[in-house]
């Protein structure tokens, strides 16, 4: 993944986010998704 990748899905996960609850929500849809894994 190119650096331009990784700031787009920054700005995508920040947009879906806008507030703290929205963010643990889209944190885990990607966990349930296998999008990103949990490290715990």
């Amino acid at each position: 993944m190119n650096d331009k990748q990784q700031v787009q899905e920054l700005l995508d996960f920040i947009d879906a986010s806008p507030s703290p609850w929205h963010a643990v929500a889209t944190m885990e849809q990607a966990l349930q998704g296998g999008i990103i894994h949990s490290v715990i």
